[in-house]
């Protein structure tokens, strides 16, 4: 089995949450938010997280999130 080192600093990586799903990469906790790592995508991210907002707000898709 081949462990997976974090794209950023080289330690074990988180799994599951480790996995970045703009940039596809692997990171360790310290880096697995796309702020931590400078996400090449990181545009993108902080536009579908407006776009949900807005949506939320103005109640076009009401968007609820369960942890189930």
């Amino acid at each position: 089995m081949t462990k997976t080192k974090c794209a950023t600093c080289g330690k074990k990586t988180a799994a599951i949450i480790g996995d970045c799903r703009f940039c596809e990469l692997k990171f360790c906790l310290k880096h697995r938010l796309p702020e931590s790592h400078a996400c090449i995508n990181l545009e993108n991210c902080k536009n579908e997280a407006k776009e949900r907002n807005y949506k939320d707000e103005n109640g076009d898709e009401k968007v609820w999130y369960s942890p189930w």
